[in-house]
């Protein structure tokens, strides 16, 4: 299987549910360095089980779980890297996850499954993931943001049609395309497909462990809080992302 985690679409839990499948466990443990930094949240992946034995990590995105896991978090969007590297050929892994595109890993006789997510919604969790994200794990970066309102952010080049540039406008060929505002429905839909045990996915987001910190407690924490509460240019979105909005419309 190959499983396209289009960011901010419910991949985290996705993730941990499918390395449910294959006997490994995952645990998320939260240490709150409140006192020494308010603004830093450690979040550590702790994974158990008879695969855990052949784990290792290849850099700092990338983890397999001997020749049956590869997740690969190399963004699609991160133009440093580059959309097409083929790091790891044609190594057949029983289950490929990540945020990679529709083009790095050729996969004619894999199940491709992905989860799609209202266009907007997305882009609005992505920036408020981001800035906070920027402040709790780098908290001496300067504002990244600057002279950028929040509709400028999820109208650039980066965010616009982000779906479409992860996986295409034809998913003709997956054989699973979910909708996150209707997990609850569609993991059912899935697991049917598959021959799989009926389970709730537990929800499992790292924005939450961001948003404790009350946005009066520092102008960092302010400058941050007025850039996600800003009023939003609903009709400006829609018009830079036709691409999006068709594909999950198709689907919905």
């Amino acid at each position: 299987m190959t499983a396209y985690h289009i960011p901010r679409c419910a991949g985290t839990t996705f993730q941990h549910y499918l390395l449910s499948l294959y006997g490994v466990g995952v645990e998320v443990k939260k240490y709150d360095t409140s006192d020494a930094n308010p603004h830093l949240q450690i979040n550590s992946l702790h994974f158990t089980g008879d695969l855990f034995k052949d784990y290792s990590s290849i850099n700092w995105d990338s983890k397999t779980f001997g020749y049956k896991i590869l997740l690969d978090n190399e963004s699609i969007v991160n133009e440093d890297v580059g959309e097409n590297i083929y790091r790891y050929g044609d190594v057949d892994f029983d289950l490929m996850y990540g945020h990679f595109g529709i083009d790095k890993y050729p996969s004619e006789n894999r199940n491709k499954v992905v989860w799609l997510r209202e266009p907007l919604e997305r882009a609005l969790s992505q920036a408020k993931y981001l800035a906070y994200a920027q402040r709790y794990y780098a908290s001496d970066l300067d504002w990244p943001f600057e002279n950028m309102d929040i509709n400028d952010y999820i109208n650039s080049d980066g965010v616009v049609n982000t779906m479409t540039k992860y996986v295409g406008k034809d998913l003709s060929d997956f054989k699973f395309v979910g909708i996150v505002e209707h997990m609850n429905r569609d993991i059912v839909r899935f697991q049917n497909m598959f021959g799989l045990e009926r389970v709730k996915l537990p929800k499992t987001n790292q924005y939450d462990s961001m948003v404790r910190v009350a946005p009066i407690h520092c102008d960092e924490c302010s400058k941050r809080f007025d850039f996600i509460s800003a009023d939003i240019d609903r009709q400006r979105f829609f018009e830079n992302n036709k691409e999006d909005y068709e594909l999950y419309n198709t689907y919905i």
